[in-house]
């Protein structure tokens, strides 16, 4: 399956917030509820959308991945952990975040739609007030187990 303009659209809303109705989707995305459904089911189908998680990197299935993710790990200042942890949340393409064991280190995922995205989103991270540090690690490859 190749994801159209408006399937990454409609991915791209769906990541932001997976609750969005598929009447705000059709209204973001310019269609009717019922091509959106239908495209939603669609996607469903094919795997590009599982439990309402995003799969990236479903090139071995011919599925196109809707755009770039990165993991950076930062690290903070363990008397600003819950303020770094609050305003990371809120950042524009992150879509996960992460307490580490043992550490005062945050796993954080960002997905964007280009690499200049994310290093926009690296920018915003690294001057937050109480990140120590941040390296960034990117996916070179996802390797899904079925069933899971």
């Amino acid at each position: 399956m190749k994801l159209t303009p408006r399937d990454r659209d409609i991915l791209s809303l769906l990541t932001k917030d997976a609750r969005m109705s598929i009447t705000g989707i059709a209204r973001e995305v310019s269609a009717s509820r019922m091509t959106v459904k239908e495209r939603i089911e669609m996607m469903c189908e094919c795997g590009v959308i599982g439990g309402f998680t995003i799969v990236n990197g479903a090139a071995d299935d011919g599925l196109e991945a809707p755009g770039e993710e990165i993991f950076f790990f930062a690290a903070v200042d363990e008397r600003s952990r819950s303020k770094v942890w609050n305003r990371i949340r809120r950042s524009a393409h992150v879509v996960g975040v992460w307490a580490l064991s043992d550490t005062s280190e945050f796993l954080v995922l960002a997905r964007a739609s280009t690499r200049l995205e994310l290093e926009d989103t690296y920018e915003q991270i690294a001057c937050i007030e109480g990140v120590v540090s941040i390296k960034a690690r990117t996916v070179l490859r996802r390797h899904l187990v079925p069933g899971r």
